[in-house]
């Protein structure tokens, strides 16, 4: 009996996923044609509420430049687990909606937690600059310069904080770095 009845649950299971499978490749081919409301309607009305049901709604969202519904869902999607995939998406909606208050501090969580995620640490050097915290930045482009030697960007920002510092030697040594690294990096010309 036991037997039986661990079967049905996994089956009803398989079906479930299996049906938002489907629900989703449908919303795909909306969104290829462009339809984001339909899309939406779709989704919303789905059941279970997942984590990557809520966090598909909240990709069409920020798509469409609705951060503030973004921001809801990727929330939503937090409360059911826990992802630093989803929280960078979290952090990016804010600060496309000019919380950079809250992105900041997203950022900060995510590398408290793991500093070796380079693309989180130069959003959050790029937000400190943003906020005028040039320090901050610094010791973070400092940390990717160190990490990334061959990434031309690093040594960009990092020229870009020495600069709001007043720290003309350091800051034009700096642009010689990305120089000597990319002759042709078209910001740092």
């Amino acid at each position: 009996m036991k037997k039986i009845l661990i079967t049905l649950v996994l089956l009803i299971i398989v079906l479930k996923t299996e049906a938002q499978s489907s629900v989703f490749t449908v919303v795909d081919n909306l969104l290829l044609k462009g339809n984001y409301e339909k899309a939406l309607v779709l989704l919303e009305k789905q059941q279970p509420k997942t984590i990557e049901l809520f966090n598909k709604i909240a990709n069409i969202y920020e798509t469409i430049g609705n951060y503030n519904k973004a921001i809801e869902y990727y929330k939503k999607a937090l409360t059911i687990q826990e992802s630093v995939k989803i929280k960078v998406k979290l952090g990016n909606a804010y600060k496309s909606a000019g919380l950079i208050s809250n992105a900041t501090l997203i950022y900060e969580k995510i590398i408290e937690k793991d500093s070796s995620n380079l693309l989180v640490n130069n959003s959050l050097g790029k937000l400190y600059l943003m906020k005028n915290q040039p320090k901050k930045a610094e010791k973070i482009y400092r940390f990717l310069k160190k990490k990334d030697s061959l990434n031309p960007n690093y040594p960009y920002q990092l020229a870009k904080s020495l600069a709001k510092q007043h720290k003309n030697l350091a800051m034009g040594q700096s642009y010689l770095d990305v120089y000597n690294l990319d002759t042709l990096h078209f910001k740092s010309i």
